[in-house]
């Protein structure tokens, strides 16, 4: 199991990265189809697939590049899969993973088997 200190370290190297492509965009440099410079990336996504699954992974690229308030509600069927920025979310909150520590703790400790079992 990757720890908490890695996975927190990997994470940040990952946001730098992402910082970088958005400084060299902002100068007037199109990577997007700069194979190179996309490896990092792909070995990020492996890594962390092979260390919490593929679910793992989605959670994971949902913190690092949605801009929302990140947390998870219970599920309800009559209301919307989404919701704007400023609306108010009439559901409870099943997990708060704004920190990255709560995000590790959610991945690790079981948080994603007491949703999957509702």
């Amino acid at each position: 199991m990757m720890t908490r200190e890695k996975f927190k370290d990997l994470i940040y190297k990952m946001q730098e990265s992402n910082e970088f492509y958005d400084k060299l965009y902002d100068l007037g440099i199109d990577t997007i189809n700069c194979k190179y410079l996309e490896y990092a990336g792909i070995f990020f996504d492996e890594l962390m697939r092979s260390e919490f699954g593929e679910d793992g992974l989605d959670l994971i690229s949902w913190w690092l590049y949605e801009d929302v308030d990140h947390k998870i509600y219970e599920s309800d069927d009559n209301a919307p899969e989404w919701f704007w920025p400023d609306e108010k979310i009439d559901r409870n909150v099943i997990a708060d993973l704004n920190n990255i520590d709560d995000l590790y703790n959610y991945l690790t400790e079981g948080g994603r088997d007491e949703i999957n079992e509702e």
